[in-house]
């Protein structure tokens, strides 16, 4: 007994560490071929009324196409302030939150899930840390992502956890807003994460500590629906914006299991990939609610989880899904569904006992199949310094604008010329501009 201990952990050990490796690897790779010049979207933080130049509580709640970034807009004026918005750091930072969520994630695995080995977690948790989700990134923008993922894991652990207080209770609702004004997916989730807590509670005649579950649901429901409510005050749909994709139609079906395998690393349009995702994450879902005892706590919060992050991949093929299927393999959506696999995990550990001989050749084979579709996603020096090269080429073209002139189309970092951008930021102490030759 004492020896398998031991065994154990080392084994524990070897995969932490080789998980660390692999993310210190990435870090790495970023900071080497990052560049200090603003990409795509971030070219918006900068324009004549945008919230870099022009902060305000107004410009910091306007809209980013449908989303609203706050915490992504407080993040980056914050790094205006320090270092006039260094690119590069504003990068590593996007990638050390990006760690944090998945150190939340496996511990709100094993939180809710005791009985699942570490070791089987870890095995698992080392594939989000393969980049299939390089726009995420190495973007720094895409921050935004990370910060409605923790916010919305956060959410469901204060919300559904062991300890149901008015501490939790309160800390579950703010997490909720601060998901919902990350992310226009976040929105989505705690709108979820609300419906979900009022059943819960519902079924709860009174929490442990003999606190009322209709009252501490009242003020949930008042929190984040008032903050849900002030996020469409003044919203207008983007001119961009296509009709909505229905589940009635069989386009939306095709887009949403390619986007299941894309965040697993298959790229190619095959719809039987996704399904096997699909049903990885539904199989557990449904045969926990099908048993007759009451679902504990735990059981809560990885159903509610998954209904979440379910939902947010159904959001984005209803909106996305008119650009085309080929639109659901971009790289920035992978990092959504492939958070299926760890809440997967948890939830097969929790419907079939550990050492159950059809649990361990269900996570047998969707290991083999996480294997197999990430296998190469994992030269993180060729991959970064393909996009470092293509940003520097941007931020050469900058440079040149600004000593021979031009019309500054530089289609690397901004679809358009941005000409009218330079000149509006021509004297603004960015961290950018004090490295362009005079």
């Amino acid at each position: 007994m004492i020896r398998a201990k031991i065994s154990d952990g080392k084994l524990v050990f070897s995969l932490a560490t080789f998980s660390f490796g692999l993310y210190l690897a990435q870090f790495f790779s970023i900071l080497k071929y990052s560049v200090n010049i603003p990409f795509w979207d971030e070219w918006e933080s900068i324009n004549r009324g945008a919230f870099l130049l022009e902060p305000s509580l107004r410009t910091i709640f306007s809209q980013h196409n449908e989303h609203r970034i706050v915490t992504t807009k407080l993040v980056t004026l914050a790094l205006y302030y320090v270092d006039g918005w260094d690119l590069t750091t504003h990068q590593a930072l996007n990638f050390i939150v990006y760690g944090c969520l998945v150190v939340l994630v496996a511990l709100f695995i094993k939180r809710n899930s005791p009985q699942l080995p570490t070791s089987t977690l870890l095995c698992f948790t080392i594939f989000l840390l393969s980049w299939v989700s390089i726009d995420n990134h190495f973007w720094a923008f895409q921050l935004q992502f990370h910060l409605a993922l923790i916010f919305l894991f956060l959410s469901v652990w204060f919300l559904f956890g062991r300890a149901q207080s008015w501490v939790s209770a309160l800390a579950g609702s703010c997490c909720a807003v601060l998901a919902a004004y990350s992310f226009s997916a976040g929105l989505v989730g705690s709108v979820v994460i609300l419906g979900a807590y009022a059943i819960f509670k519902l079924l709860k005649a009174q929490d442990a500590d003999g606190g009322p579950s209709a009252l501490q649901f009242s003020v949930a429901a008042l929190i984040i629906g008032s903050m849900v409510g002030v996020y469409f005050i003044g919203y207008t749909s983007p001119p961009e914006a296509l009709p909505l994709t229905l589940p009635t139609k069989k386009l939306f079906w095709t887009y949403f299991l390619n986007l299941l395998s894309g965040g697993f690393g298959y790229k190619i349009d095959n719809i039987a990939l996704g399904i096997i995702v699909f049903f990885f994450a539904l199989i557990p879902v449904a045969g926990l609610i099908k048993r007759r005892e009451r679902l504990s706590k735990e059981q809560w919060a990885l159903i509610v989880a998954t209904a979440v992050i379910f939902a947010a991949l159904v959001t984005i093929s209803m909106g996305r899904a008119g650009n085309g299927k080929g639109n659901s393999k971009q790289s920035r959506y992978s990092e959504i569904a492939i958070m299926l696999l760890p809440l997967g995990l948890g939830l097969w550990s929790s419907f079939l006992a550990v050492g159950n001989r059809w649990r361990n050749l269900v996570l047998g084979v969707f290991w083999i199949y996480c294997f197999v579709g990430l296998m190469g996603y994992w030269n993180f020096p060729a991959a970064y310094r393909a996009y470092g090269m293509e940003r520097q080429r941007g931020r050469d073209c900058v440079a040149d604008y600004y000593q021979h002139g031009g019309d500054a189309n530089c289609p690397e970092i901004y679809p358009r010329p941005i000409a009218d951008r330079l000149e509006i930021i021509r004297n603004v102490p960015l961290s950018f501009l004090q490295e362009m030759p005079k």
